[in-house]
């Protein structure tokens, strides 16, 4: 148990962010995203010939189930 009776589930924690559409999964926010590679896209000349490829990142936070924890817990402040 942590603290005031809380047992550290993610789904309490200030860090975790819902995923609406999969109410079961969320995103861990408590570091900046994770950079990962996509692919790659060519590189075309004016008259579209292709001269090379070039790579193609995007960035998302860790995914993570309601039901998980970790050391870094810190519980979400309510406002009432």
């Amino acid at each position: 148990m942590i603290g005031n009776g809380n047992d550290g589930r993610c789904e309490l924690c200030r860090f975790f962010h819902l995923n609406k559409a999969m109410s079961a999964d969320g995103q861990c926010r408590i570091r900046a995203p994770n950079a990962y590679f996509v692919g790659t896209k060519e590189i075309k000349s004016p008259n579209g010939q292709v001269m090379g490829l070039e790579p193609v990142y995007g960035s998302t936070w860790p995914g993570v189930a309601k039901d998980r924890w970790c050391g870094e817990f810190q519980q979400k402040v309510t406002i009432q």
